[in-house]
């Protein structure tokens, strides 16, 4: 039922055009005479498809929290699923009554101490304006992250690519072999159509993988059981130097 439906919605109109033309008819200038006329309804057969998408998404989910955490890593981590939700409580609470249960003069209350009353846990630790916390990852941008929300908003990358004038082969290209071998003005015209800085492209990483060398060298021995001293140090030292030369 579900692949007949969907189905249903399939439509190519350029071969709808090459049907409906007789062979004697089909030439290039009249098949894309035709395709210009009919480029209008395709227009709407696209705002259609993201629409009724949008609306199968919302009837397929409501608001509990696992339904809720699905659909978040479902739009904005759907390789490594890593959006969490937790509840917003640091403790939970023990209560012995209702504040409606104790009387005017409060004499249900108890102190621990009268002068200094001792209070196990604050009101803010047992209360808060919000009910639960998403955890979001702090990632970059990549090209599954750009064909997700390429997907997302325009149903497909080729409705994407139809209805911004970009080729489908070079977004295709970008998405198969990195957006870093695109021209730099496609770059900037993919980045302000979807609403991304193009900054959060920049995934270099390399201070996060430095190591600090007289740590490691300080923490190390020699085979036969001696620590390294200075000749040792700058000697591992120029054959790491070497080896990076090397592979650069």
């Amino acid at each position: 039922m579900g692949v007949y439906n969907e189905k249903c919605f399939e439509l190519d109109f350029k071969k709808l055009i090459l049907m409906y033309l007789p062979t004697f008819r089909r030439k290039y200038i009249t098949f894309n005479f035709l395709y210009v006329l009919i480029s209008p309804i395709e227009k709407m057969y696209i705002d259609f498809l993201k629409v009724r998408k949008t609306n199968i998404d919302k009837l397929t989910h409501n608001y509990q929290i696992c339904s809720i955490r699905k659909r978040l890593n479902d739009v904005f981590d759907r390789t490594e699923r890593r959006i969490k939700i937790y509840s917003s409580e640091t403790y939970a609470g023990l209560y012995l009554y209702t504040e409606n249960e104790d009387d005017a003069i409060r004499s249900k209350t108890k102190f621990l101490s009268e002068d200094k009353p001792i209070y196990l846990r604050t009101e803010s630790e047992l209360y808060q304006e919000f009910d639960f916390i998403v955890e979001i990852p702090n990632t970059g941008m990549n090209e599954i992250e750009l064909r997700r929300i390429i997907e997302t908003k325009y149903n497909s990358v080729r409705a994407f690519s139809l209805e911004n004038g970009i080729p489908y082969t070079t977004m295709r290209s970008i998405l198969e072999r990195g957006i870093m071998n695109a021209k730099a003005e496609t770059v900037f015209k993919i980045c302000d159509i979807l609403g991304i800085d193009p900054k959060s492209f920049d995934n270099d990483n390399s201070d996060e993988s430095l190591i600090d060398l007289k740590d490691v060298l300080n923490r190390t021995v020699a085979f036969d059981g001696h620590t390294l001293d200075d000749n040792d140090a700058e000697l591992i030292k120029s054959l790491l130097e070497n080896m990076v030369k090397n592979k650069d």
